[in-house]
């Protein structure tokens, strides 16, 4: 009952009005309470104790926040350790519970761990360098793979520009992950751009991981993609998801699915996985007919090749600027000039080709 809500939310008030010697028995009683039924600790009642002041009360507080709500307990424990000075004392308690944290290796509890450091460095002021540092970077270059991979761009974002103050081998090992585990271009991109804010364009590592994110750039530039009905990236997960997935990779532009028990079946096949742009396909899809005779007309439309055409044109761009910074004396809008004049050159060609106006000479035996 003391663990309980009401009762914390009583103690509290009732601790208030104690004097310190008191109010520190009264704190006492409430966490043994809270550890022997395995309650939970709250953060009203964290930082109650650290008002109180006592040490010995604080450690017994902290051990008792559960790993995996470190990242709510941040700034009350950051802002203990802040106003009370008490960072050297309580620095081994706090520690053990980042450890705890991020020893099961879940995406959660890295999470929950990132958002700790990145508290206590704004918080404490600490140098990147901090024992909470090196904790947190080390558990992300323990995993097996890297859990790193899994995580956000955003929070991918925020772990780089901690480790981007490390050293060298630290460095290393960060390239090291990003490329041996493939990561995507928004992914690489965004453990580059810490790099450079960092101020480390001349560093091996950031080369490294430099040329990796052109080569990433580079596949998908090659050339601008010429129109087609092929949606070859289209992954529709639903009921007919093979006949229709057979549609949408290939070059027909409409295509008509039967077997619905009636035309309320049809209609909630298209409400449910038509309508909305999922980034691997487009197309529109009309409900028509009467009981089992009931179909659905699939169209596609260009949404779909408009948004690879936006993403060349925005990769392209992306390239002239990455190289301009890596490479400034490279004239790479010449190359790519001189890549699309060819392009044109071979595709007037063919034109010409199926005209029957080729410039080559006939041959007649």
């Amino acid at each position: 009952k003391v663990a309980a809500k009401a009762g914390i939310e009583y103690m509290l008030s009732y601790m208030e009005t104690l004097p310190t010697n008191e109010a520190s028995t009264e704190a006492r009683q409430i966490l043994e309470a809270i550890e022997k039924s395995h309650g939970r600790m709250s953060r009203k009642l964290l930082s109650a104790i650290g008002r109180i002041g006592d040490n010995s009360l604080l450690e017994k507080a902290i051990q008792l926040v559960t790993p995996n709500c470190l990242g709510e307990f941040s700034s009350t424990i950051c802002s203990i350790l802040s106003a009370q000075s008490k960072a050297c004392v309580l620095d081994d308690t706090v520690l053990d519970l980042l450890r705890a944290c991020v020893k099961e290796n879940t995406e959660k509890n890295m999470l929950n761990a990132l958002k700790f450091v990145e508290t206590a460095i704004a918080t404490l002021c600490l140098h990147h360098g901090s024992p909470y540092s090196q904790v947190f970077v080390n558990s992300i270059l323990e995993s097996k793979p890297s859990i790193l991979g899994s995580m956000q761009t955003t929070a991918i974002a925020s772990v780089s520009s901690i480790f981007v103050t490390q050293d060298d081998t630290c460095l290393k090992r960060l390239v090291d992950i990003v490329i041996d585990e493939k990561f995507s271009k928004s992914r690489t991109k965004v453990v580059l751009e810490a790099f450079i804010a960092a101020g480390k364009v001349s560093n091996e590592q950031t080369h490294r991981l430099y040329r990796y994110y052109l080569e990433r750039l580079e596949q998908d530039t090659v050339s601008l993609p010429e129109f087609s009905w092929c949606q070859p990236e289209a992954r529709f997960i639903g009921s007919k998801a093979a006949a229709v997935n057979a549609f949408l990779h290939g070059p027909e532009e409409v295509r008509t699915f039967h077997g619905f028990n009636g035309i309320k079946h049809a209609r909630n096949w298209v409400s449910k996985y038509f309508g909305s742009y999922n980034g691997t396909w487009s197309a529109d899809a009309t409900p028509g007919g009467i009981g089992s005779n009931a179909y659905v007309a699939v169209k596609k439309n260009k949404r779909y090749f408009k948004s690879i055409k936006k993403a060349y044109k925005a990769d392209q761009a992306e390239k002239l600027r990455i190289v301009e910074i890596f490479e400034p004396g490279r004239t790479l809008k010449n190359e790519v000039a001189k890549r699309a004049a060819a392009k044109s050159a071979g595709n007037e060609e063919l034109k010409k080709a199926k005209r029957g106006q080729h410039d080559d000479p006939i041959i007649i035996d």
